[in-house]
């Protein structure tokens, strides 16, 4: 894999994942490249059916490592947004531009710690956008309520059949304990 480019993660609505580097991502185009690890050649990849393109640190994060979905103090003009896409997946995030009338937005992790650096998200694959003070609710909200831990865990599954480097990604299955309201 060449070292040119910008390292992603694009998620699709299918909840495929391709990881490599992307020279010519523009979102205003119906298509860019992606160069996987060991592909002879990049791979051509549609918009249309994406989610998001994370633009991440490394290409070494396991799938279990998921962001916290609260705000911290930032420094910058964004403004808090929080996102929930059509799969369920939560994102708590800061855009200056997610305003616009355009196919999707840019967004910055609410998490330090976080692999993605940025991520352009794809407006056909969001369910409900918050911005500023509804959006830390929103976040407060679901951290309040969520027997999941912040770090949930994921089952990653190579799809033989796909492109090479082409996931999908899937929360375990798990049974929520019932919550005892006899003593309220």
């Amino acid at each position: 894999m060449s070292e040119l480019g910008k390292l992603v993660a694009v998620r699709s609505l299918d909840k495929s994942l391709i990881k490599g580097r992307t020279f010519d991502f523009r979102p205003n185009r119906d298509f860019f490249h992606v160069e996987e690890e060991g592909a002879p050649e990049p791979v051509r990849v549609p918009i249309e059916s994406l989610k998001a393109v994370f633009f991440i640190k490394t290409l070494g994060r396991a799938p279990s490592c998921v962001d916290k979905r609260s705000f911290e103090n930032r420094v910058g003009p964004e403004k808090k947004v929080w996102i929930e896409f059509v799969d369920g997946e939560k994102m708590a995030s800061w855009s200056s531009s997610f305003g616009s009338l355009r196919k999707g937005f840019f967004v910055f992790p609410a998490d330090p710690d976080s692999n993605t650096e940025t991520a352009y998200v794809f407006r056909s694959a969001i369910d409900r956008v918050e911005e500023g003070e509804a959006a830390e609710e929103a976040a407060r909200a679901f951290n309040s309520s969520s027997d999941e831990p912040i770090s949930s865990v994921w089952d990653l599954k190579i799809l033989p059949e796909a492109a090479p480097g082409t996931y999908r990604l899937s929360r375990k299955s798990r049974k929520r304990p019932s919550k005892d309201t006899s003593d309220r």
